[in-house]
């Protein structure tokens, strides 16, 4: 079974310092609108860089963030958790995926590259060819309990 990967950048919306931005973490406590912003910001920007390279729908990706902050300090990666749940939700709008479901989706842990190098968010997509390993029915076969009873 082969694999097709891409690299898609994310962007980084938090202010910091004279002209630099840095990712969305959950430390960041702000007014929900501005968080909506920022939502939105992520959301949109994956969406339309997935379009731009033309990716056909496939039938479960796995997606990884990855963060490369230009320095060595200390950080949680689990943080980023909060850049990369917009970032999915922008693949889905992208029709990459139907949804972000563990049926469609597999989401690994943010990784964290530190050192002396260019700051940068992306994403790591990667599609197997052919089916999941585990079957799964299509949502269409998908029968509530209320009408199996019935």
């Amino acid at each position: 079974m082969s694999t097709s990967s891409w690299e898609i950048d994310v962007p980084m919306v938090i202010p910091c310092g004279v002209r630099q931005l840095r990712p969305w973490t959950a430390n960041d406590r702000r007014h929900w609108r501005v968080k909506a912003e920022w939502t939105a910001t992520i959301r949109r920007a994956v969406a339309l860089r997935a379009r731009n390279l033309h990716l056909t729908p496939q039938e479960h990706i796995t997606v990884g963030l990855h963060y490369a902050p230009g320095d060595n300090h200390r950080r949680d990666a689990s943080n980023l958790m909060t850049s990369q749940k917009p970032a999915v939700d922008g693949l889905v709008d992208a029709r990459l995926v139907p949804d972000d479901t563990a049926r469609w989706v597999t989401e690994l842990m943010p990784v964290l590259h530190p050192g002396k190098r260019p700051r940068r968010l992306w994403l790591v997509i990667t599609a197997a060819a052919g089916q999941p390993d585990t079957p799964v029915l299509p949502p269409s076969a998908a029968v509530s309990a209320t009408e199996r009873r019935s």
